[in-house]
């Protein structure tokens, strides 16, 4: 993984796919990252002002697939939004970003 992270944490390798959604001002991107046969993401959201990052580093975990990239993005983004009363932005911007994502919440 040395060659994948800098000296720092900060990740080096281009993003393999991003997802973008825009709706007025606010908009979120979400870019995934493949080390190895795992994933991880990184996220960079304005949304009514208020700016949210979350940038891969070599200490969190990994995934085994976009989905559930895909899913915790959408965690850290709904906590992000209910700590700033951000929640009809959510709705509106999250749905898109994290497509057919509903469809397996039953699993």
């Amino acid at each position: 993984m040395t060659d994948i992270f800098s000296s720092n944490g900060r990740i080096i390798i281009p993003p393999f796919r991003t997802d973008e959604n825009s709706f007025g001002n606010d908009t979120i991107k979400i870019s995934y990252y493949k080390i190895a046969c795992l994933y991880t993401y990184s996220i960079q959201a304005q949304i009514q002002k208020r700016i949210y990052c979350k940038w891969p580093h070599p200490q969190d975990g990994l995934f085994e697939s976009v989905w559930e990239c895909k899913k915790d993005a959408k965690n850290y983004l709904q906590a992000f939004c209910d700590q700033n009363k951000l929640k009809k932005a959510f709705t509106r911007l999250v749905p898109n970003i994290t497509d057919q994502l509903d469809l397996f919440e039953e699993l």
